[in-house]
C-alpha cells in the first residue's frame, strides 16, 4: 500500500510538473507576441496605416511566426528563431545573462534587418516591411514542410537545393485557363518589375511558326502578375506558348493547352479539391497523366487559413503551388479552372464576413487566368459561367456572399446572397434550351439532413428548398448535375437521395471528388454509389456527344496508388437530358 501511494504521488507530481511546463510554453508565446506588439503596435500614432497595422497584429497572433501549426514556421518565425540563437549565442560569448524575454527583444531587432524572403534578395528586408505599415509575414514560406526540410538538413534560413522555386529565366511560373475555341488567357509572374513581355504560341513543341499576344508591362504593383490574351486560333488544337520579352528572348518555361469546340463535342476533364499547402503528392502526376481537357478545382486550394485582410498572404498560397514539381507540371501543361472553398478564401467556415475577404477576391484576380467573372473588379465574388461543346459550367461563389453558420431551418439565410442568386437562376434558364447538360459547381455538399451551424447546404435548407423548386418548375432537374469539393470523399448519388422541393421526387445526379492530399472526411449523404473517405483522389469526368438529342456523361472516382496507377472506386453514367420521371 505504501508503494502503491508513492507512486501515485510521484505520478501527480510528473503531471503537475508536465503542466506547469505547458502553462509556461503558453505563457511564453503569449509574451512573445505581446512584445512584438508593444514595439510595433501604434494604433493612437495618428500617422496613416499605423492603426491598420495594429489592427492586423492583433488579428495574427501567432500567425506572425507560424504558418497553420505550431511547428511549422514562415519565414518571419524562422528569421526570429536564428536571431534568438545568434543572441543566445553572443550573450553566452560575453559570459551575460538574459533572459527568454531579453533575447526576443533583442531577436526583434536582429530580424528587422533581414530579408524577407530568404530566396530573393532583392526582397524588402522585415524592417522595411513594418516601416510600410505591413506585418513582416509577406512573404511566408510557400511551403508548409519548409521549416522541417530546412530543420532536418541543417539548412537554416536557406531553402534546400530540391525545394528552390522552379522558374524560367524570365517568369517565375506560367499557367492557362480561360479556354474557347479561339482563345486562352496566360498568367504569368514576371521576375523583374518594368519588363515588357508577351505570349508567343504554336502548334510545334520548338514554338516555330508563332502566333503573339499584345505587350503587357510587368508592375511590382501587382505583384509582377500579367495577363495575358491570345485569339485566332483553332478549334481543337494543341498549342504551346511561352513568355517572351521586348528584346526577343523567349523563357525557357513551357507550357501547353488544347482548344476546345462549340457544339457536338466529346471530351474528358478532371476535378478535385483539397491540398495540403505545397503539396507535391504523386496524385498531381497521375491527374496530368491523363488525357484531359482542362483540370477544375473545386475549392481548398491550399491550407493557408488566413484571417486578416492582407493580399500578400493569398499571394503566397498561389505562389506555393509552383514550388511544388508535380503541381506545377500540372497547372503548366493543362487548362486550369478554380473556385474557392473555406480554408483557401479564409480560415475553416469562412463566409461572407470573414476577415480576408477583401484580400482573397484582389488575389484571385492577380493570379488566377479565370474565364470572365460575372463582377469583373475587385471587391466581388468570383462567379461565372462557360461553355465547352453543349454543355455549359455554372460556378457559383459560395463564400463571399454567405451568412454564418446559424439555425439549419431559419428562413431568410443564403449561402449565394441575393444578387447572385438571381443570376443563378437567370443562368440556368439561359442555358436551358442552349445545352444538353449544365454542370453546376458547388463546392459544398448539397445531399444531407438539416444540421445546423455547418457551411453546407443541409445548414441552408430554406435556400435549398428554393432552388430545388426552380430546378423542378422549369425541367432544370432533367438536364442537371452537381460537382462538389469540400467533403474529402469520393461520393455519388443518383438522384434517388436528391429529393428537394416539389413532390419530393429523385432529382440529378450528385458527385463528390476529393480530396488529393487532405485526410478521409465524409459528409452529407447518403450517397447511392458509395462513399469513399481519403487522400490521393479525384474525379474524371467524360461526356460524349455524337451530336443527338442527349449527352452522355460519366463519372470515374478515382484513387491513384502512383503517378500513373489508380483504382476506380465508383464508375457511374447517365444521359441529358433524361425522359421525364414517372410521377
Amino acid at each position: 500500500m505504501k508503494n502503491l501511494l508513492t507512486l501515485l504521488l510521484y505520478g501527480l507530481m510528473v503531471l503537475g510538473s508536465v503542466l506547469c511546463l505547458n502553462t509556461h510554453d503558453v505563457e511564453a508565446k503569449t509574451s512573445y507576441w505581446r512584445e512584438f506588439e508593444k514595439k510595433y503596435a501604434k494604433p493612437r500614432s495618428g500617422e496613416p496605416g499605423d492603426a491598420v497595422l495594429a489592427e492586423e497584429i492583433a488579428a495574427a497572433r501567432c500567425n506572425l511566426c507560424h504558418a497553420g501549426a505550431k511547428k511549422t514556421f514562415n519565414a518571419y518565425g524562422l528569421a526570429i528563431r536564428q536571431a534568438k540563437k545568434a543572441e543566445r549565442d553572443a550573450t553566452k560569448a560575453e559570459g551575460a545573462r538574459k533572459s527568454k524575454i531579453e533575447w526576443f527583444r533583442a531577436a526583434l531587432d536582429r530580424a528587422e534587418d533581414m530579408k524577407s524572403d530568404p530566396r530573393d534578395q532583392e526582397s524588402l528586408t522585415f524592417g522595411s516591411l513594418l516601416d510600410q505599415g505591413k506585418l513582416p509575414v509577406e512573404k511566408i514560406s510557400a511551403d508548409s514542410n519548409w521549416y522541417d526540410k530546412t530543420k532536418s538538413s541543417g539548412a537554416g534560413l536557406n531553402v534546400p537545393e530540391d525545394h528552390q522555386i522552379l522558374s524560367g529565366q524570365i517568369t517565375n511560373f506560367i499557367w492557362s485557363g480561360a479556354l474557347s475555341d479561339t482563345s486562352a488567357k496566360v498568367a504569368s509572374r514576371i521576375k523583374s518589375a518594368g519588363t515588357e513581355v508577351r505570349l508567343r504560341v504554336s502548334t510545334s513543341a520548338d514554338l516555330s511558326n508563332p502566333v503573339y499576344s499584345a505587350y503587357k508591362t510587368a508592375d511590382s504593383e501587382e505583384d509582377n502578375m500579367v495577363h495575358l490574351d491570345i485569339s485566332g486560333l483553332t478549334e481543337e488544337t494543341q498549342y504551346y506558348y511561352a513568355i517572351e520579352d521586348r528584346n526577343g528572348n523567349t523563357d525557357d518555361l513551357i507550357g501547353k493547352f488544347q482548344t476546345i469546340k462549340m457544339g457536338a463535342y466529346s471530351f474528358t476533364f478532371a476535378a478535385a479539391s483539397c491540398a495540403d499547402t505545397g503539396s507535391d503528392h504523386f496524385v498531381f502526376d497521375n491527374i496530368a497523366s491523363k488525357p484531359i481537357q482542362f483540370f477544375m478545382n473545386t475549392g481548398d486550394l491550399h491550407y493557408r487559413d488566413i484571417t486578416v485582410n492582407n493580399p500578400s498572404l493569398y499571394a503566397t498560397g498561389y505562389k506555393a503551388l509552383f514550388n511544388s514539381a508535380k503541381q506545377r507540371n500540372l497547372y503548366q501543361n493543362n487548362s486550369f479552372v478554380y473556385i474557392w472553398d473555406d480554408h483557401d478564401f479564409g480560415s475553416n467556415g469562412s463566409w461572407g464576413g470573414s476577415r480576408g475577404k477583401p484580400a482573397a477576391q484582389l488575389a484571385y484576380r492577380q493570379y488566377v487566368p479565370s474565364h470572365d467573372l460575372i463582377l469583373p473588379k475587385a471587391g466581388n465574388g468570383i462567379y461565372r459561367a462557360f461553355s465547352v461543346g453543349r454543355v455549359r459550367f455554372v460556378v457559383t461563389d459560395l463564400r463571399s456572399y454567405s451568412d454564418k453558420g446559424g439555425d439549419a431551418l431559419a428562413p431568410g439565410r443564403t449561402l449565394m446572397g441575393s444578387d447572385q442568386k438571381a443570376w443563378f437562376k437567370q443562368e440556368l434558364l439561359n442555358s436551358r434550351d442552349t445545352h444538353k447538360l449544365i454542370v453546376w459547381v458547388s463546392t459544398t455538399p448539397w445531399i444531407g439532413s438539416p444540421q445546423s451551424n455547418k457551411d453546407r447546404w443541409y445548414s441552408f435548407c430554406a435556400e435549398r428548398e428554393e432552388l430545388a423548386n426552380v430546378f423542378r418548375d422549369n425541367d432544370l432537374d432533367k438536364r442537371m448535375c452537381i460537382i462538389s469539393g469540400d467533403a474529402h470523399m469520393l461520393a455519388a448519388v443518383d438522384g434517388s437521395n436528391n429529393t428537394y422541393g416539389g413532390d419530393g421526387s429523385p432529382m440529378f445526379p450528385v458527385f463528390h471528388a476529393a480530396a488529393m492530399d487532405s485526410s478521409g472526411s465524409s459528409k452529407g449523404g447518403p450517397y447511392s454509389e458509395g462513399t469513399y473517405p481519403g487522400r490521393s483522389q479525384y474525379g474524371l469526368f467524360k461526356v460524349t456527344d455524337n451530336g443527338g438529342d442527349t449527352v452522355t456523361f460519366n463519372f470515374k472516382g478515382i484513387k491513384a496508388t502512383s503517378s500513373t496507377a489508380g483504382k476506380v472506386l465508383i464508375d457511374y453514367t447517365f444521359d441529358s437530358p433524361k425522359a421525364p420521371p414517372k410521377r
